[in-house]
């Protein structure tokens, strides 16, 4: 938030709506609070600061200043709904095995997803999607890379235990796929992931079916 006010000929409004202030000794006082930064191409933003005054020669100076950006209210709270899926997963069966770990990442605005697939000849495909909230359409998306250099958006909407997630792809030959994926958390607490519809330029291709996962115990 400071940063972004330094670097811009922007006009900004800047509050501290939340400010502390703790005597350290007599020549040191640390405060601290949230800053809100508001303007119109940003819009709001906010950090927790600390600032460290010292006074030297009996004038008071700021010797540093810290700042973490605070996640918006609004996005935070979307992506704690998807919090159950944190965790290491697993599906072995004769056709192969499905393995996922998720986890909070970039002072927890992102969903880090990474899974490896493995298919009942060996083959092995693994890859990243990151889940995160998208302001400007105001819905949770995600964003997917993997070893076979296929790259996919989705956009995630949720139904009472599940997500619907509507994904497009551009796949490795640069052909256009599209597909929709059902994520359920299982009462018995596992994650059902299911295909339902998968095109590749405009042709339905067969699905596969539900895959269940099991959460591993941590290490």
């Amino acid at each position: 938030a400071l940063q972004t006010l330094l670097t811009t000929e922007e006009r900004f409004h800047l509050a501290t709506p939340e400010q502390r202030f703790r005597v350290v000794s007599q020549n040191c006082v640390l405060e601290e609070g949230t800053a809100k930064l508001t303007s119109e191409t940003h819009g709001v933003e906010q950090a927790h600061y600390l600032v460290v005054h010292v006074r030297k020669n009996g004038k008071w100076s700021r010797d540093s200043v810290r700042e973490t950006l605070l996640a918006p209210a609004g996005a935070q709270s979307k992506l704690n709904e998807l919090d159950w899926l944190l965790g290491n997963w697993k599906h072995r069966n004769e056709q192969g095995s499905t393995e996922i770990r998720c986890e909070r990442i970039h002072n927890n605005r992102f969903l880090s997803l990474v899974f490896k697939l493995r298919g009942q000849d060996g083959g092995e495909v693994s890859g990243t999607q990151m889940i995160g909230w998208d302001p400007s359409t105001r819905s949770i998306r995600s964003w997917s890379f993997d070893t076979q250099g296929t790259l996919q958006q989705g956009v995630w909407r949720r139904d009472g235990e599940s997500w619907l997630v509507k994904l497009v792809a551009v796949l490795p030959d640069g052909s256009i796929g599209s597909e929709q994926r059902v994520l359920t958390r299982e009462e018995d607490g596992g994650l059902g992931i299911e295909v339902i519809e998968q095109q590749v330029q405009g042709r339905l291709l067969p699905t596969a079916e539900k895959v269940l996962l099991v959460r591993q115990a941590a290490k």
